[in-house]
């Protein structure tokens, strides 16, 4: 039960940094 809790946490938690990596792509701020 808790793997699947931890998952969800992982999966929402490289979703937002994703988010992050992409608009500071997107913004030239590499």
């Amino acid at each position: 039960m808790d793997i699947i809790f931890l998952f969800l946490i992982s999966m929402l938690y490289l979703s937002t940094h994703g988010l992050i990596y992409l608009c500071q792509r997107l913004g030239g701020g590499v």
